[in-house]
C-alpha cells in the first residue's frame, strides 16, 4: 500500500533559526550545455534561466548558480542574475568605504579575473526572500570587461582539440523554502 504525505508548511524541531528557512517544498533545476564562444559583448548577454512559482508569499528562494566560464587573457568576465527582469543582489559599491570608485558597477554576482583559457565552473548562492506567490524567473547574464577580450560559456573561448577543450555545462537549482 502507497502512503502519501502532504502538507502546507514544514518548520524545524526547534522552530526556524533566525535568518534562515525551514524545510525544502520544491526545487526547480536547469542544466545548460549551449555553448557562447567568444563573445566580446561589453553588454549583458542572456546565459540560461530557470523558473519557480512559491507556494506561500512568506517563502525564500535558495538561488545557486553554476557557470562554466573561459576568458582570454587577464580582463573580467561579469555575471549577475536578474528576478522577473530586474538585478538584485550582488556587489554593492555603497557599502564600501571607498569613495573614488566610479567604474565600479553594482548588482555583480561572478567577477571572473584570469588568464585560464579553459573552461571553469564557479558557484555562488543566495538566499532571496522574494514575498509572492507569483511565478519568478531568476536569468544569468554575463558581459566581458574588455571588447578586445572574450569570454566563453560552457567551452574554451578557443577551440582546440585537446581534452583540455572538452565542453562542459552551466546549471541554475532554485530551492523554495518554508519561511
Amino acid at each position: 500500500m502507497a502512503s502519501e504525505l502532504r502538507v502546507d508548511r514544514i518548520v524545524p524541531v526547534n522552530g526556524v533559526p533566525t535568518g534562515g528557512a525551514g524545510g525544502v517544498i520544491q526545487v526547480v533545476s536547469t542544466y545548460d550545455t549551449d555553448h557562447i564562444r567568444s563573445s566580446t559583448s561589453t553588454s549583458y548577454v542572456d546565459i540560461m534561466e530557470a523558473t519557480i512559482t512559491p507556494t506561500t508569499s512568506d517563502s525564500k528562494i535558495l538561488v545557486t548558480v553554476t557557470l562554466s566560464v573561459s576568458k582570454a587573457n587577464n580582463h573580467s568576465f561579469l555575471g549577475r542574475v536578474l528576478r522577473n527582469g530586474s538585478v538584485f543582489a550582488g556587489g554593492n559599491s555603497a557599502a564600501t568605504n571607498s569613495t573614488d570608485q566610479a567604474n565600479w558597477e553594482d548588482n555583480v554576482w561572478f567577477n571572473i579575473r584570469n588568464s585560464v583559457y579553459s573552461a571553469v565552473q564557479y558557484t555562488t548562492h543566495y538566499l532571496d526572500s522574494p514575498a509572492t506567490t507569483s511565478a519568478l524567473t531568476y536569468k544569468v547574464q554575463g558581459k566581458t570587461s574588455a571588447s578586445s577580450e572574450n569570454f566563453a560559456v560552457n567551452v574554451p573561448q578557443t577551440e582546440v582539440d585537446n581534452v583540455y577543450g572538452s565542453p562542459t555545462f552551466s546549471n541554475i537549482t532554485l530551492m523554495e523554502v518554508s519561511g
